[in-house]
Order: structure tokens, then sequence, then C-alpha cells
């Protein structure tokens, strides 16, 4: 006989690709970055709140400031908010630009293409 979950489903969860334009020198490091996402997500969403999105950062270039955050579908425009309201991470000050939502990682990944670049329809 097959177990079934009493919960219910799994969360649904959603990739926000973003970029990272520091404004003092080189972008901040991952770590850097997520706590600065977190204490912001945090002061205008609550605890409660940042606990039920579960943002982690799934993906981060250090080099060039991009990364993907994940989050539960549900508080998708929450972290939408958080990042635009980001505005110093370890240090710098810092504008972050998300720049595309997607279902999974590798739709999220394909913002950092160039627009003509093959598998993007060369829009």
């Amino acid at each position: 006989m097959r177990l079934r979950r009493l919960a219910g489903r799994r969360p649904r969860r959603r990739y926000v690709a973003f970029e990272v334009l520091s404004l003092d020198g080189p972008p901040p490091g991952k770590g850097e970055f997520e706590e600065a996402l977190r204490g912001v997500y945090l002061k205008a969403f609550g605890a409660e709140s940042l606990a039920l999105a579960r943002p982690r950062i799934v993906y981060y270039e250090e080099e060039s400031g991009r990364g993907v955050v994940a989050v539960v579908r549900d508080y998708r425009y929450h972290i939408l908010a958080a990042l635009g309201l980001v505005r110093m991470a370890g240090g710098r000050r810092v504008l972050v630009v998300p720049l595309r939502t997607s279902g999974t990682v590798k739709g999220a990944l394909r913002a950092f293409r160039s627009p003509g670049a093959p598998g993007r329809g060369g829009v």
C-alpha cells in the first residue's frame, strides 16, 4: 500500500534572475548579498513571511553580480520588491535589477544570454 502525504503538496518554487550593479567597486559576494537580501526582506515583510517564502540564492556569479534566487511561488512578488529595496550589500552601494522570473533554474539562467544568442529565439 502506498502512503499518502497528509500535509498536501510540496510548495512550488519560482526562480528570479537578477543582476547586482555595484556603485563602489566589484559586486558583493554571495554571502554578503544573501545577508543583505534577507535583512531587507525581514524588515519589509516580517519574520513569518521570510520563513514561509524560504528565499535562497541557488546561483551567483561573483565577478558579474548575476544570480538566481529561489522562492516559494506565493511570495514571488515579495522577493521582487525586496530585490528592489536592497541598497547596501557588503559595505557597498548596490542596485539590484530583476531580469526574469521562471519556473525552472534553467529558464532563469536564459536571462543571462545575449539577446541574439541561440536558444533565445533571436529576440
